[in-house]
């Protein structure tokens, strides 16, 4: 099916645009681009640029290049986490202003070279980095959803694309902190376009560098099993694991001693129901701490760890059910298969925050791309409706309500919002299934690079 075709719902606005001299025209081109420029100028402008307390003790980017700083020193990174965790249990919701560092020693290492910019000028650079990857994701979102609708002009495009994505709640959180989450998605995305390219060796050091930083990125190689790109997806994994196991022979065995003590804090029954995680697994402990009995069940160390194996793989399993099989001749599956694999990290992960969600973006991209490619006429409006409207719900300021649950009666329930939105991206997402093209007739090349 044509976008562009004279009786499609988009063919027929963009007919319509063209004959009052409105798209054609260089000026209105003009007026839209620069306009969508100074709105994603407002959010740059906003960033951290200037280096302060906050910058160093405020988000993950000065939090890894102090932690490299000390290592080159010999000293332990984990001071913070472990003085957090003499004087906070593991089940105690003011876990949701736990800011130190626990990655392994590894990601330090990765910063060590960055060590020798002075912070003064690494944050800028850090900053500039990821206003790059914005308009990588950006790029990116405009090559799934506008593939073969004509008449668009693509810098128009990317720019009303780019201003969407830093408006993006959980990404422009995470970059104002400064964290490292648009880094990771734009890792994950890459890794996503090398391998659909054949760049098999960029997708194993793309997923694999995101994976040492978060392990919960291990999930995106269930789309090179889709492919069936087993060594893609072995090579990942083993390289991720290999460097984490090399960083802690590099260090000292007290360091060690430390990474293994903050790991096994935030790893114990009840430390991902703080109300910072919106993972299901988080809502399911906060659920069973509010009934006691059952808290006491479920608390069991193999019983708790049980939980996660069960919550990780009912997800990828419905995942793997509601995904059709691949087909090299049938591009919409692809992306479609990407974007599932971006909402099982979220879902099955035991850890998942707000900042996390900037793969959603990608989810968003092909709901889009499969509304307007396939739905009737009049879906199309509701649906894009419903997935503006959980945009708009994912970016409101829910953290803060969130601070207030205190694992009591209704409480509970507030630490779930994020969840909740989620949750109705997913089914959004599911529903969308049923536009994927089954035949080659009614599928379009990939989305590899624009076309007009």
């Amino acid at each position: 099916m044509i976008l562009n075709g004279p009786k499609t719902f988009v063919g027929v606005l963009v007919t319509k645009a063209r004959s009052a001299g409105w798209w054609g025209s260089p000026r209105q081109k003009l007026v839209v681009m620069c306009a969508a420029l100074a709105i994603s100028t407002v959010f740059v402008i906003e960033l951290p640029w200037r280096v302060g307390a906050e910058s160093v003790h405020g988000g993950a980017v000065g939090l890894c290049y102090t932690a490299a700083l000390n290592l080159l020193g010999g000293n332990t990174p984990y001071t913070d986490a472990l003085a957090w965790i003499s004087t906070h249990a593991s089940t105690d919701w003011r876990n949701i202003y736990l800011d130190v560092y626990t990655y392994s020693p590894a990601v330090a290492y990765l910063f060590v070279p960055l060590t020798l910019l002075p912070l003064a000028v690494f944050l800028p650079l850090w900053n500039l980095l990821s206003v790059v990857c914005a308009v990588y994701l950006a790029i990116t979102c405009v090559r799934i959803v506008l593939p073969h609708i004509g008449g668009l002009d693509r810098s128009v495009a990317v720019s009303v694309a780019l201003a969407l994505v830093l408006a993006f709640g959980p990404l422009r959180h995470s970059m104002r902190d400064p964290e490292i989450d648009i880094e990771l998605a734009a890792l994950g995305v890459l890794g996503w376009d090398a391998l659909r390219s054949q760049r098999r060796a960029l997708a194993v050091v793309a997923w694999g560098i995101a994976i040492v930083i978060k392990p919960t990125f291990i999930f995106l190689l269930l789309y090179a099993l889709w492919r069936r790109e087993w060594r893609v997806a072995i090579a990942a994994g083993a390289a991720a694991v290999v460097a984490t196991l090399v960083s802690l022979v590099a260090v000292s065995p007290a360091i060690r001693s430390d990474f293994l003590t903050v790991t096994n804090y935030w790893s114990s029954p009840g430390f991902v129901m703080a109300p910072k995680s919106i993972s299901l697994l988080g809502m399911i402990e906060r659920l069973a701490f509010g009934l006691g009995p059952l808290w006491a069940f479920v608390s069991q160390p193999l019983i708790s760890k049980g939980i996660v194996v069960l919550v990780a793989a009912g997800v990828v399993f419905a995942a793997y059910q509601m995904t059709p099989t691949w087909a090299p001749d049938i591009p919409a599956r692809d992306v479609y298969a990407f974007g599932m694999a971006a909402l099982v990290m979220a879902l099955a992960s035991p850890l998942t925050e707000d900042n996390h969600l900037g793969l959603l973006l990608i989810v968003f991209a092909v709901f889009v791309r499969l509304v307007l490619d396939m739905a009737s006429a009049r879906d199309r409006l509701l649906l894009l409706g419903l997935a503006a409207a959980a945009a708009l719900y994912l970016s409101l300021p829910f953290r803060g309500i969130a601070s207030f649950s205190q694992y009591d009666g209704a409480r509970i329930l507030l630490a779930g919002l994020w969840l909740y939105g989620l949750l109705f991206v997913a089914a959004l997402y599911l529903y969308a299934r049923r536009y994927l093209p089954h035949t080659t007739q009614a599928s379009h090349p990939g989305p590899t690079r624009f076309r007009h």
